[in-house]
């Protein structure tokens, strides 16, 4: 464990109406107020490049750079479009600046397989290379009629052979991943035990932003809203056991305040 190193990678953001973040009535038009305007947010996204003596881990690989071409026939592009990303900010960019290829990635971890987490998946599909995800997301996936529904796009993972786990599942000494359904089939969090920097959960879309928190309410994707309740204490008393610091899926202004960049890590 003394060996871990975690990177965060930011990859730039989607637009979004705020309520596709927090279905909240602090943004929702109300009967007194039902001409309010609408707030477009930006929807950050990363993903995490876990250090380790074994080898190279890819927590989620944010969506990919053809997404206008992949997203299309799906109405992602006028609901939730990528286009606050520069050249810099795309995951492959963001892994060249920190001193990796692509094919150096060992294991890819996917906390579940909408378009913005599984977008890249496929640039790491090769020979010697794990993938990883919950059972039960898999199932989700790849049960659907049609190319694509909600957030899953097939073409971004239905040629990978997965490893699927079940339950909380400790991946490496150090890093746990934990099955926080709700927003999606099979969504994980990903907890990393560090020894100076302390315990880190990385909730991906289990906890969307930190106002999240506060208004304990889902946005507008959520598969179960019962079992996202659920997770989201889950992932609070973690929280509060280990004195953890949460990194939420899609938190611009949080991104700002983390080490990003070369030369800057989690360890």
């Amino acid at each position: 464990m003394e060996s871990l190193k975690v990177h965060v990678l930011e990859c730039g953001a989607m637009g979004t109406d705020i309520e596709q973040l927090i279905g909240s009535p602090k943004y929702r038009a109300l009967a007194h107020n039902h001409h309010r305007e609408r707030v477009w947010a930006s929807c950050q996204l990363h993903a995490v490049l876990i250090e380790h003596p074994g080898g190279l881990i890819l927590w989620d690989t944010a969506s990919s750079r053809e997404w206008e071409t992949e997203w299309e026939g799906t109405g992602l592009k006028e609901v939730i479009p990528y286009d606050q990303v520069a050249e810099e900010q795309y995951l492959d960019s963001r892994l060249k600046q920190i001193g990796f290829e692509l094919e150096q990635i060992d294991t890819v971890v996917l906390s579940h397989l909408h378009m913005d987490h599984a977008g890249n998946a496929k640039l790491f599909d090769r020979d010697g290379t794990r993938f990883i995800v919950n059972q039960a997301e898999l199932d989700g996936a790849m049960g659907f009629d049609g190319f694509f529904q909600g957030g899953h796009i097939k073409n971004d993972y239905q040629h990978i052979d997965f490893e699927t786990v079940t339950g909380d599942v400790e991946l490496i000494p150090g890093v746990k991943l934990l099955e926080v359904p709700g927003h999606s089939f099979g969504q994980m969090a990903l907890q990393v035990d560090l020894p100076k920097d302390g315990t880190m959960i990385f909730t991906s879309d289990a906890v969307y932003l930190e106002e999240t928190i506060e208004q304990r309410h889902w946005g507008s994707v959520v598969w179960d809203n019962r079992a996202w309740l659920n997770s989201l204490d889950k992932i609070l008393k973690i929280r509060d056991e280990t004195d953890a610091t949460l990194v939420f899926g899609h938190d611009s202004g949080q991104m700002t305040q983390l080490r990003t960049g070369a030369g800057n890590y989690y360890s």
